[in-house]
Parts: structure tokens; sequence; C-alpha cells
């Protein structure tokens, strides 16, 4: 058997370990294994969250709500307020630089009536909302508004987890919020026999 020559691995096939390869190939499997069930879990997770909803009307969505809207990688975070009767209100902000400081700045301006509506039993929100961007100058001045855009479109309900988390590091830890939506999880009809 020849010597392992490159700084310590496992070598070549004909020079591995067949106890190194035995190790290997169960962290394969129990990687493979964790990984199918984590993606089992969550469609199954978000099947029985949509079946309760269908038994308990008290679980269903109710109105008025307010649900938060995040952009990250822009630095948009808004809000949209759906009243009881399907009327939908939104507000957003966007963090620019301004002079060197971050600012937080008015996004947009709704112009005109939102509404908002529930289809498939809860398992979509469809949503109509006119706004007019709001745009600034490098000084974060305000110097006008886009044309009108209307955000529209439906959207998929989604098993969700939210809250604050610390933002460690060696000056402190200051907090922010999260929100992992399950992006896996699709909801669907539950299947008849």
């Amino acid at each position: 058997m020849s010597e392992n020559t490159n700084g310590g691995g496992m070598g070549t096939p004909s020079t591995a370990k067949p106890w190194a390869i035995v190790v290997v190939a169960v962290l394969g499997l129990i990687g493979t294994g964790l990984t199918a069930w984590l993606q089992y879990k969550g469609k199954v997770d978000a099947q029985s969250m949509l079946e309760e909803t269908e038994k308990r009307p008290d679980l269903k969505l109710a109105w008025p709500a307010k649900y938060e809207w995040q952009v990250g990688e822009t630095g948009w975070l808004g809000h949209i307020s759906i009243n009881e009767n399907g009327g939908a209100d939104i507000s957003a902000t966007r963090y620019g630089e301004c002079n060197g400081k971050r600012r937080a700045l008015p996004l947009l301006r709704q112009e005109g009536t939102g509404t908002a509506s529930l289809r498939d039993n809860g398992k979509h929100l469809s949503l109509s909302i006119p706004v007019r961007f709001i745009k600034y100058d490098n000084k974060c001045r305000n110097v006008g508004e886009d044309s009108r855009t209307t955000l529209t479109g439906t959207l998929d309900l989604r098993a969700a987890y939210s809250g604050q988390i610390d933002y460690q590091n060696d000056f402190g830890s200051p907090q922010g919020g999260m929100v992992l939506v399950n992006q896996s999880s699709i909801p669907r009809e539950p299947e008849r026999h």
C-alpha cells in the first residue's frame, strides 16, 4: 500500500482506509436522509396547518390585520393593513445613506383604494394597491414621484416563523426582526382516497 502524501487527507481510493470510506458513506446517507426528512416535514407541517385551518374557523385569517413586507436587499420595510371589508392600505420605508448617515425615508405614497381578498378557503391572498414611488436625490431630498404603479398579485399561504434576533458582534448585540418563510411548502388540496 502506498503512503498518503497529499497533506493528511484520506488519499485516493486505493490508499484510503476502509473505515474512512464507511464513515464517509454513512455520513452521506445521514445527510441525504436528513435533507429528505426536512423537506417532507416542511410539506407535512404546511399541509397539517391548512387542514387545521379548515377544521377550526377560529384559526382562519381574520381581518382587520396588519402584515409586514420586507425586501432586505434593497432596504425596504413596509406594512399592509387590511380592514374587515378587504380594504388595503400600505406604508413603506426605505433606508438610504444621506450625507454619510443612514436615514429612513418614505418609499411610496398610496394613491387610491387598495383591495384584498382571500381565495381557495384562505390558501391565497390577492392584493391590488395603487402607489407612487418617491424619488430622492443623492442628499435624500424628495425630488418627485414616479408614475402610478399598481401592486397586484396573489400570495400563497406559507408556514413561517418570526421574531427578534440579536446581531452579536464585538460592539454589542443590536436586535432586528427575522421572518423565515418555508418556501418548499406549497399549499395543495388534500389527497382524497
